[in-house]
C-alpha cells in the first residue's frame, strides 16, 4: 500500500513539474515580442538621432507623440509636449 502512493506522488510531480515547463515556454514568446519591440524603438532612436538634423529630430519627437496622443479628424492631441515651458 505504502508504495503506490509514493508511486503516485512520484507522478504527480512530474505533471507538475512538465505543466510549469510548458508555461515557462509559453511566456518565452511574449517576454522576447516585448524585448525586440524594445530594441526595435531603441534602434529606431538612434538612427534618428545619429542621421537627422535638429529640425527633423523635433518633426520625428512631434509625430511620435501624435501617433501616441488622440485623434479627432486629420490632427492629433499631444500630451506631454516636450517644447512647451512650465
Amino acid at each position: 500500500m505504502r508504495h503506490r502512493q509514493r508511486g503516485q506522488s512520484t507522478l504527480e510531480y512530474a505533471v507538475l513539474a512538465s505543466v510549469v515547463v510548458a508555461a515557462l515556454l509559453f511566456m518565452q514568446i511574449y517576454v522576447k515580442r516585448g524585448a525586440m519591440g524594445k530594441l526595435r524603438s531603441a534602434t529606431d532612436r538612434i538612427m534618428e538621432l545619429s542621421t537627422l538634423g535638429a529640425n527633423n529630430r523635433i518633426h520625428a519627437e512631434l509625430l511620435r507623440l501624435a501617433k501616441r496622443g488622440t485623434r479627432r479628424g486629420a490632427s492629433a492631441i499631444t500630451k506631454n509636449d516636450p517644447f512647451v515651458l512650465g
